[in-house]
């Protein structure tokens, strides 16, 4: 159990306050001593209730679920993504009373209770409880008997068998509601890799997986070499990319998306090596950079050497021109908000200087993904972007190298840069 988790469940409290707090009880519940998983999410259940806690639309901006989860995040060093995880985790956990006392007595660890709790997550909420009873029972019969505690893998076979003996009907919603999260997610790697995931219906991925594993056996013995993961691996890339040739450029060329890629003056002129930047993606070598610029369907951002920034271009309006919204997503390609991952060319562009007292610059614009710019204009967060003093000006201040500070609604201070889209 982690301090921390008792931690982001007191906080919780500060969601029923609309993050009223201060930077001192913020600090001062963050050392508080550890106390077990299952006391952490029944305290869950006492501040925060049940379930989450939505702020009404404000103006044109649409509702917010949990607001607090940033600034939580933003005090442990999380990302908004995982204090929700736990959040979340916490609540579902003590929403099952049969799975918090296994966990709370040391008969179940607490994976296999998240794992089981994912199980059930599309059923009605009478017959996962039904389910998660069951499993339990079966858990407590085998401790009592002096068992062995089952592996996270058996407790989730067990679930299964018990879902199955469910009315049709039910495991016929449940599968409908799973359908609703079928979906694509791409997730950074080390090293220029990538994985592309894809969440599918058991029939489809199963035909998709049959069909890659037919074409690559086909070509097992082309002579290259390949392994017959990197043929199924290549034969999806060409068949997405309608790519035969399977060249980077021509992969590009086909997917009539424009992509920016950031490459310094002398590695474009072949004088240097170093690596060039896609913007949302990071680094990639000199020679593909090279590429890339030189293709039609990429954009080149061409770096300053000595300041390691893109030159800024302004505007006299609201919305910034294509020119400007690109520099901005090429300088930082990610949303601005500490720890959010959201690539920027999926954000709204924000006035860090609300618009018209802000100008419509380089040095007063940066990515905000949409909970986040929602947050930062309705919730209590203040963006001071650190630059020049009179931001309608657009002039002073190397924006990229100075960077900006948040204040959260309970006084906490986070000062941030984007890093250098090309790193020394």
């Amino acid at each position: 159990p982690s301090p921390i988790l008792r931690y982001i469940l007191t906080m919780t409290t500060h969601m029923n306050n609309h993050m009223t707090g201060s930077h001192a009880a913020l600090t001062s519940l963050r050392d508080q001593p550890t106390v077990t998983a299952s006391s952490s999410a029944s305290l869950a259940v006492n501040t925060a209730g049940p379930e989450p806690v939505i702020v009404p639309p404000v103006g044109a901006a649409p509702e917010i679920t949990d607001p607090a989860r940033e600034e939580i995040a933003a005090a442990l060093h999380l990302s908004p993504g995982s204090a929700a995880n736990r959040i979340h985790a916490a609540r579902e956990l003590t929403a099952h009373p049969d799975l918090l006392g296994l966990v709370s007595r040391g008969q179940l660890p607490g994976l296999s209770a998240r794992l089981l709790l994912s199980d059930v997550a599309n059923l009605d909420a009478e017959s996962a409880l039904g389910v998660t009873a069951a499993v339990a029972g079966r858990v407590q019969k085998r401790w009592l008997a002096g068992s062995r505690v089952w592996t996270c893998a058996e407790v989730r076979r067990t679930a299964k068998g018990i879902k199955h003996n469910l009315a049709p009907p039910l495991l016929e919603e449940a599968r409908l509601r799973a359908r609703q999260d079928r979906r694509v997610e791409l997730r950074d790697e080390q090293d220029g890799m990538c994985e592309l995931l894809a969440l599918l219906p058991q029939e489809e991925g199963g035909r998709i997986w049959r069909r890659l594993t037919a074409i690559a056996k086909g070509m097992s013995d082309d002579g290259t070499g390949r392994r017959i993961d990197q043929i199924r691996a290549d034969t999806l890339t060409d068949l997405i990319l309608d790519n035969p040739t399977g060249s980077a450029t021509g992969a590009a060329a086909a997917t009539g998306v424009e992509v920016n890629v950031v490459v310094g003056l002398d590695t474009l002129l072949g004088l240097a090596e170093d690596p060039g930047d896609v913007t949302g993606l990071g680094p990639v070598p000199a020679a593909v950079a090279r590429e890339l610029a030189a293709d039609g369907t990429w954009r080149a951002w061409v770096r300053d050497a000595a300041s390691s920034t893109v030159i800024s271009t302004g505007s006299a309006t609201y919305t910034p021109g294509a020119a400007l919204a690109r520099l901005v997503r090429a300088r930082e390609p990610y949303c601005r908000h500490p720890g959010c991952r959201r690539q920027s060319q999926a954000c709204d562009l924000d006035h860090a200087v609300a618009w018209p007292k802000g100008a419509t610059t380089a040095q007063n614009l940066g990515p905000l993904c949409r909970r986040h710019h929602n947050i930062k204009t309705h919730h209590g967060w203040d963006l001071d972007p650190g630059l020049d003093p009179d931001p309608k000006t657009g002039q002073g201040g190397n924006e990229a190298a100075a960077g900006w500070t948040w204040r959260t609604p309970a006084g906490i201070t986070i000062t941030d840069k984007p890093p250098p889209p090309l790193l020394e």
